[in-house]
């Protein structure tokens, strides 16, 4: 065997070590760039706005599904179908609501407007005093019934502007959200 130098023999495992270390380099993935959990928001720009469908019906001029930014109120939302009739009826919902994607909201007609079947709506409730009528009561009245929120309250309300007044008040749980448990604890309570 001849005699190699030392040092040839240095150089050679160092030129091996430098290559494989390079190899290592250019054949690995770059990293992922960690993103963090919480990003505050800059006081600089203001944030991009998601865009959500809003279905708007009732006592507005152009009824109609509608997309809107995810920012954007229901007085809003109300300028953009026209603005409100002469009958709506504001006591009842909140103008300066938020919106929601594949919100629907139905601005009432005043209480002399007629139902979708020509019947006048019933202004004398049954001489039941002290009973709430599901018929006329506004999403206040409702809220103070056991188990009705705002949210149910408000479905309560365009359900009966969409398929008429509950004729008894077993019709009540054609609402969605109400069931045998919630009918059965207003039931003492209410009147159609």
């Amino acid at each position: 065997m001849p005699n190699i130098p030392k040092w040839s023999i240095y150089l050679a495992v160092g030129i091996v070590v430098l290559a494989a270390m390079l190899l290592n380099i250019v054949t690995r993935p770059a990293p992922l760039p960690t993103l963090p959990i919480f990003m505050e928001e800059s006081r600089d720009t203001e944030p991009v706005s998601a865009t959500i469908y809003i279905d708007l019906k009732g006592a507005v001029h152009m009824p109609g599904v509608y997309k809107v930014s995810a920012d954007m109120r229901l007085f809003q939302a109300i300028r953009l179908a026209g603005g409100l009739r002469e009958d709506a009826d504001v006591s009842q919902i909140n103008l300066s609501a938020q919106l929601f994607d594949q919100q629907a909201i139905i601005i009432p007609f005043l209480q002399s407007r007629t139902t979708p079947t020509d019947e006048p709506i019933n202004d004398t409730p049954d001489d039941t005093p002290g009973k709430i009528s599901l018929n006329h009561a506004d999403a206040t009245t409702l809220e103070t019934l056991p188990g009705i929120g705002p949210a149910t309250a408000q479905r309560i309300i365009e359900d009966r502007l969409e398929n008429g007044p509950f004729e008894k008040v077993e019709d009540i749980m054609r609402v969605s959200g109400i069931g045998t448990a919630i009918y059965e604890g207003i039931k003492p309570f209410v009147i159609p």
